[in-house]
């Protein structure tokens, strides 16, 4: 608690007045009572010392009327649960609560400094001062509300300015529930004791009304947005020195509130941010719906104003004569005048750079993709709620909120018709069109494992249908799709994807991956022929606009390259845009960038996909970690369960990758010796030995001694080829393959031991991936298209037959337990599912969700987690909680960048 609180202190001649019966040297349990601090309707604050920690505290007593009142005394004991699990540094802590004698009392931290209301008693704070404090606030909110906790009284005097930053104080008047669940913000006076009923009419709300919202003061239902419409006026005043809304009388001030706006801030401090007078005007909307819908919003927001610099004031002097003030407006009026000729001269070729955040939408991370509309008004992207849910939002860039298109669920990689009035997409297996005017998607074609789609005016549509496939052209209103581009295996390509039409709607821009470093990048292809053209080595796929190419180079680094589309040729070097754009890895050429027609471009922030290995029960629990944080894929167990095997990234490129051993006890992690680039899946050995790794795009498989570090050769495949299983026996090798030919995945096996030859175990018009034999030997579980989505199927081994299917609502990503009684898979919603397997029988038991996984959506790599044989325990390969929600940023005038 505060050392100086005023807001808990009346006085009377003077004085402070106890009403509880506490005073110096009292003793309540193992704190020794100094002096009082404070006082208050709801208890008195004094200063005490923790007799066992040695340490001096801040404790809370409650009346003696409010105790025995059971409702009371159990909201205030319900208050102190509910704020002991708030633990951050911008809110005060609490660190017990107990009863002596009759007396209730909380005891929290004790804290040095002065409220934000004495501070303001002496004037505005500066932009500097009032952005690092706004960040503070809203973190220590954002937390309380993810804790299902709403304030509700928040004001300058509930905020302790320390010199390690604010500190958020007093949840007297909070409500408590399940976060997003909507709270009344009426107090109900039966709770209260007699004497303040009398004071207290029903429906009377509690709190300080300056900094009240609407729906507070009309006593509607109250959420998470009746804080952030107080952090705003807490914010106006913090830069202004002023209130947001006044009144002569508590009815003036109520009406001022629910039906006028404050003045902005920019005409009391002209020097402010006018992002910072947006972000504060969003706060305080009359209606919730057009306010931030979360303080971590308006985090993302005050940090970027912050770290994007700020326009300081030029310092005048304060005393001149009369002359020299005369002459100082001549020479200004004379600049402005010359400044503003200059600026209508240049205003053509010389604009300002804006720049904005774009946060995910509330309880939703951010996917994969981003697309701006052609014309640079519209900004779709997707999403996925808590439960994985994930769909198309479209955001207009004049609007702070995002809506959900429904009907496009498990929507990925979107793309604009050039007339901004429809988005291709792709979903459940199939190439689909959202026409904006209409609401409804009409499916195209069928497109298993995309990777990226573009559309001409003509209404031809390029995509790439397979993650290790070629190109496909179809028509917008839909057909057979035509082969476009295929893979050149002569040159050692192994996948072409992510195409995208230059102005004149028959050429194209495309990425291929390749084994030849010299002959991966950007290519051009034409509508009009087969003939292709490499154009410049780079990491992801290019867009065209404005003069340039935009592209990633160097891992992350986005790029832009003069480019001259009539002649297809580049022009000089290129140029840095962005040090640090999102990479997802393990997804050759992708990138989450996207630029229109006029100017505007958006991209996400954030670097590379981060993630760590946590471990879960069976109720979805988190028990443990194992190892820091890395660029990590594709984990496999060992057969005594010490350690995991797994793909991680030390370079900038997708292929700079190595298998690693990671001693899950101990957290020491060694590389497995490979001569080979890009190692991506990783197999033990029955007995722990060896390991077999596949590498990418090479498609060589690798056996390598783990004591000797000896590696030989194993198989020589073309294209790409990833290990699934060693079966418990040691015989066989089963992996998955891409055809080229038929542009399909199945599932081989390799003898082992016996210098045998691959043999074809799946291959069909469909594709079939991640074979899993069963322990004891006599079943394989693989994941299977057929059904025009992923389902999890049975099938007998090492011949295959007796088919029969798993999972009932899609699923992959499949695993055995150990006593091959019970088979695991992911749900396309990301679920942890579980089916006990009944072998030879053809009907099986219904799937039973174990819990929410927090994995990615499955794009490159193709496993996320490992299980103990006993089934009890997952290591699940989770991203980081601030990669996933990591900003879009939109750019408007990019090319500025460029001077």
């Amino acid at each position: 608690m505060r050392r100086d609180t005023a807001s808990y202190r009346f006085n009377t001649r003077g004085s402070t007045i106890s009403l509880m019966g506490v005073s110096a040297g009292m003793r309540l349990g193992p704190y020794e009572i100094l002096s009082q601090i404070g006082a208050g309707g709801m208890g008195e604050v004094y200063r005490a010392k923790d007799t066992r920690l040695d340490r001096t505290v801040a404790i809370k007593v409650l009346p003696a009327h409010f105790s025995a009142n059971p409702d009371l005394k159990q909201r205030f004991e319900r208050e102190a649960r509910a704020i002991s699990s708030l633990s951050h540094p911008y809110i005060c802590a609490l660190h017990d609560i107990g009863s002596h004698d009759g007396i209730d009392f909380m005891v929290m931290e004790f804290l040095e400094g002065e409220t934000l209301a004495q501070r303001l008693h002496k004037g505005a704070l500066t932009v500097e001062q009032s952005l690092r404090y706004g960040i503070q606030i809203a973190e220590a909110l954002d937390k309380a509300h993810k804790q299902g906790i709403i304030h509700r009284d928040l004001k300058p005097g509930n905020i302790m300015i320390t010199k390690s930053g604010v500190k958020l104080l007093d949840f007297g008047l909070a409500k408590f529930g399940g976060q997003g669940l909507p709270l009344s913000g009426r107090e109900d006076v039966s709770t209260l004791p007699p004497e303040q009923r009398e004071l207290t009419a029903e429906g009377t709300i509690l709190g300080t009304v300056q900094y009240m919202s609407p729906e507070q003061l009309e006593g509607r239902d109250c959420d998470l947005r009746t804080d952030i419409f107080s952090l705003g006026t807490v914010l106006y005043e913090m830069v202004t020195g002023k209130h947001a809304f006044t009144g002569k009388s508590q009815a003036s001030l109520i009406a001022a509130i629910l039906s006028s706006h404050p003045h902005p801030i920019s005409t009391i401090q002209p020097v402010t941010p006018p992002a910072l007078d947006w972000v504060v005007k969003t706060c305080m909307a009359k209606d919730p719906d057009d306010r931030w819908e979360t303080a971590h919003d308006i985090v993302l927001q005050l940090r970027w104003i912050s770290e994007v610099g700020l326009v300081q004031p030029v310092p005048f002097m304060q005393k001149r004569t009369k002359r020299f003030e005369r002459a100082f407006w001549m020479v200004a009026v004379l600049i402005l005048t010359g400044l503003l000729l200059f600026l209508n001269y240049q205003r053509a070729t010389d604009v300002s750079v804006i720049r904005f955040m774009v946060p995910p939408p509330a309880g939703s991370s951010f996917d994969n993709t981003i697309a701006l509309s052609p014309n640079g008004e519209t900004l779709v992207f997707t999403a996925s709620d808590l439960t994985g849910n994930n769909i198309l939002w479209l955001r207009s860039l004049d609007s702070s909120h995002p809506r959900g298109l429904q009907g496009t669920e498990g929507a990925a990689f979107p793309f604009w018709a050039p007339d901004s009035k429809s988005i291709g997409y792709f979903s459940e297996g199939n190439l689909k069109k959202f026409d904006l005017a209409s609401g409804s998607s009409q499916t195209i074609c069928r497109a298993p494992n995309p990777r990226g789609g573009t559309m001409n005016l003509d209404g031809v549509i390029l995509f790439s249908a397979h993650e290790g496939g070629a190109i496909y052209r179809v028509s917008s209103k839909g057909g057979n799709p035509a082969l476009q581009v295929s893979l050149d295996a002569t040159q050692g390509e192994s996948t072409v994807r992510y195409p995208s039409f230059l102005p004149d709607g028959r050429h194209f821009l495309y990425y291929v991956w390749s084994m030849n470093p010299k002959m991966a990048g950007i290519y051009i292809g034409s509508l009009d022929s087969k003939e292709k053209q490499w154009l410049i080595n780079a990491d992801s796929g290019a867009v065209y606009t404005s003069g340039y190419l935009i592209f990633l180079l160097s891992g992350n680094q986005l790029m832009a390259h003069a480019f001259d589309p009539d002649n297809l040729k580049l022009k000089g070097d290129p140029v840095k845009l962005v040090e640090s754009a999102w990479v997802k890895w393990f997804t050759a050429g992708f990138a989450a960038f996207s630029v229109a027609q006029n100017g505007v471009l958006a991209y996400r922030t954030g670097g590379f996909e981060n993630s760590e290995f946590i471990w879960y029960d069976r109720t979805g629990k988190q028990i443990g970690k194992a190892g820091p944080p890395g660029l990590y894929a594709e984990p496999c167990l060992s057969p005594d369960e010490k350690k995991i095997s797994f793909s991680g990234r030390r370079g900038s490129s997708n292929l700079d990758s190595d298998i690693w051993i990671l001693e899950l006890t101990r957290g020491i992690a060694n590389r497995v010796p490979n001569r080979n680039r890009g190692g991506i899946t990783s197999l033990w050995s029955p007995d722990g030995s060896r390991m077999v790794y596949a590498s990418y795009p090479e498609g060589v498989f690798s056996e390598a001694n783990l004591s000797s570090g000896k590696v030989i050769t194993l198989l020589k495949l073309t294209g790409f080829a990833a290990t699934d299983d060693w079966s418990r026996d040691g015989r066989f090798l089963v992996y998955t393959t891409l055809e080229l030919k038929t542009n399909q995945s199945d599932i081989w096996m390799l003898p082992i031991n016996s210098n045998g030859k691959p043999v074809p175990f799946l291959t069909s018009e469909y594709n079939e991936d991640f074979g899993q034999v069963s322990p004891d030997g006599n079943w394989i579980a693989y994941s299977s298209d057929e059904s025009g989505r992923y389902e999890v199927y049975v099938q007998n081994f090492p011949t295959p037959g007796g088919k029969v299917q798993i999972s009932t609502t899609g699923g992959q990503q499949q695993k055995w337990s150990a006593n091959s009684k019970e088979i695991f898979y992911i749900s396309p919603d990301r679920k942890m599912m579980s089916v006990d397997f009944h072998p030879g029988s053809t009907e099986q038991p219904a799937p039973k969700i174990l819990f929410q996984t927090k994995i990615m959506p499955k794009i490159e790599a193709r496993n996320h987690y490992v299980v103990t044989g006993d089934g009890q325990r997952f290591l699940i390969n989770t991203p980081l909680e601030e990669i996933a929600t990591s900003p879009i940023e939109v750019v408007l005038n990019w090319t500025s960048l460029l001077q």
